[in-house]
C-alpha cells in the first residue's frame, strides 16, 4: 500500500506542478474574452486550493507538521477537495462547455446577478448602511434588465424564469449535469461528492472516520490514497480544460501528458473509488 500511495503523491505533485505553470503561463496576458478572463481566475483558484491539499497530504513535499507533530488531517484534505471540485463545475459550466451565445450571455448574466444579489441580502443580514449599496442594487437592475430580453432566459418556463430574476440561483445546471457534459460518471462525482460532504456538514459517518482514523495504518493511508486520486482526476479535467481556453499552452512533459490522459478516462468510467 504504501508503495502505491508514494506513487499517488508523486503523481499528484506532478499535476499540481502543471497547473500553476500554465496559470503562470498566462498571468497578466491580454484576454480576448470574458471566458479567458474569468477561466483564469477560477483556473487560479483551483491552483490555490491544490497548495493547501498538497501541504496537508502525508508525505508530500509540503507536508511539514511542527515539532514532528503527526497528524492526518483527513477532514481538512476532504473539504479543500470538495471546494476543487465545486470550483471545476463552475470553471466547466462557465467557462469551457460549448453552447450558443444567448445561452452563454445568459449564464454570465445569472451568474453575476446571483453574486450581486447574495452580496446585497448580506449586507441587510448585518444592517450595513454603507453608501456601496445603492451601486449594488443599481447592478442588480442592471444585470436583471439584460437576462429579462435574453432570448435564452425569454424560452424557459415560468417557475424557472421566476427564479432566475429573482437571483435565486447562479448556475442553472446541477453538477450531476455538468459532469455529463465534461465527461465525469454521474456515479464517481454522486459517490466522492457525498463522502466529502459528509465532512464538510460534519455528519455523524465524517465524525466515526475520524474516530478510526490512525496515522501510519494502512486502512487510513487507503482512505488518504482514494482522496489524492480524486484530486489528480479532477486536476487533469482542469489541466485538459484549461489547455482548450489557451491553445498556444501545453503539457510540460510527454509524462503528464499521458497522465492526464489516464485520469481523464479513470473519471469517465469508474464508478466510485472511495472505500466506505
Amino acid at each position: 500500500m504504501k508503495e502505491k500511495y508514494l506513487k499517488s503523491v508523486q503523481d499528484l505533485e506532478k499535476l499540481i506542478a502543471t497547473c500553476i505553470t500554465l496559470s503562470n503561463n498566462t498571468h497578466k496576458r491580454e484576454v480576448n474574452s470574458w471566458r479567458e478572463e474569468y477561466g483564469s481566475y477560477i483556473f487560479a483558484k483551483m491552483c490555490v486550493h491544490t497548495i493547501g491539499i498538497q501541504k496537508l497530504v502525508p508525505e508530500s513535499s509540503l507536508f511539514n507538521i511542527p515539532n514532528n507533530f503527526k497528524v492526518w488531517d483527513i477532514s481538512s484534505l476532504s473539504v479543500l477537495i470538495r471546494s476543487l471540485i465545486e470550483a471545476y463545475h463552475v470553471f466547466y459550466y462557465l467557462i469551457i462547455d460549448e453552447i450558443d451565445e444567448k445561452e452563454l450571455e445568459f449564464r454570465f448574466l445569472l451568474w453575476h446577478l446571483h453574486s450581486e444579489c447574495e452580496r446585497k441580502r448580506m449586507l441587510n443580514a448585518i444592517g450595513s448602511t454603507n453608501p456601496q449599496i445603492m451601486k449594488v442594487e443599481k447592478d442588480i437592475e442592471d444585470y436583471k434588465t439584460k437576462l429579462l430580453k435574453n432570448d435564452f432566459y425569454i424560452s424557459r418556463n415560468h417557475d424557472e424564469r421566476r427564479s432566475y430574476r429573482r437571483g435565486e440561483i447562479g448556475i442553472a445546471l446541477s453538477n450531476l449535469q455538468i459532469s455529463q457534459r465534461a465527461g465525469i460518471s454521474v456515479n464517481y462525482y454522486r459517490a466522492t461528492y457525498k463522502y466529502l460532504s459528509s465532512f464538510v456538514h460534519t455528519f455523524p459517518f465524517s465524525i466515526q472516520q475520524i474516530a478510526v482514523f490512525k496515522v501510519d495504518d494502512e486502512e487510513s493511508l487507503g482512505l488518504i490514497d482514494s482522496l489524492v486520486e480524486t484530486t489528480s482526476g479532477y486536476l487533469s479535467y482542469a489541466i485538459r480544460d484549461f489547455v482548450k481556453l489557451f491553445p498556444d499552452q501545453k503539457m510540460e512533459t510527454k509524462e503528464v501528458d499521458e497522465l492526464v490522459k489516464v485520469w481523464l478516462d479513470v473519471l469517465n468510467k469508474l464508478a466510485s473509488n472511495i472505500t466506505n
